[in-house]
C-alpha cells in the first residue's frame, strides 16, 4: 500500500491529543525499562504479535521471541540512554508513529559466567605464551639474549 501525502485522516483534537499522550508515555517507559536492564520491564510494552528489530540483527517477532532477544542484550550490554521524541503523528485510531532518537552511553559488559580464555597456551600452568611457548614478555627478544637469560649459551644453531 502507499501512503498517500494529502490523506488526513478524520481524528477528533482531543483523541488525537490523548492518543499522543499514551504514546509518550508508553515510550518513557520504554526508555526507563532499557535503562533498567531488565526484560521483566520491557515486555509489558509489547503486543502478543510485537516486533523488535536491534540493529545489526535479526528481527524478533513475537513475545517468545522479544523476551529472548532482550534477555541476550541485557546479559551483554547496560544502556544509560534518553529518548528525544523528534516525530510524533498520529494517522488513525488504530495507527500512529513514532520516530525517536538517542543520547547516552552502552556500555559491553562481560556476561556473568563467562570467562576470557588465554590466546594460545602450551604449559599446564595456565601461563600465557606464544606459539614457540615463549612468553609474550620475552617473545620479543632476539633468541641470544633469551637464551643469555636462561643461562644458556647460544649456539650457531639456535642463532
Amino acid at each position: 500500500m502507499i501512503a498517500d501525502p494529502n490523506f488526513k485522516a478524520t481524528l477528533a483534537p482531543d483523541d488525537v491529543a490523548e492518543d499522543e499522550a499514551a504514546i509518550r508515555g508508553v515510550m518513557a517507559s520504554y526508555n526507563d525499562a532499557l535503562n533498567g536492564g531488565k526484560t521483566a520491564g520491557v515486555m509489558p510494552l509489547y503486543a502478543d504479535d510485537g516486533v523488535f528489530m536491534p540493529p545489526y540483527s535479526q528481527s524478533a517477532v513475537g513475545k517468545a521471541a522479544v523476551k529472548t532477544a532482550y534477555d541476550a542484550g541485557f546479559s551483554e550490554l547496560r544502556f544509560h540512554v534518553k529518548f528525544t521524541i523528534a516525530e510524533l503523528v498520529v494517522m488513525a485510531p488504530s495507527w500512529a508513529y513514532v520516530r525517536t532518537n538517542s543520547a547516552g552511553t552502552t556500555t559491553i559488559i562481560r556476561p556473568a559466567g563467562r570467562r576470557r580464555k588465554p590466546t594460545r597456551s602450551s604449559s599446564s600452568s595456565g601461563r600465557a605464551t606464544t606459539g614457540s611457548g615463549a612468553s609474550p614478555a620475552t617473545a620479543s627478544r632476539p633468541p641470544t639474549r633469551r637464551l643469555a637469560e636462561a643461562g644458556r649459551e647460544p649456539s650457531a644453531i639456535e642463532e
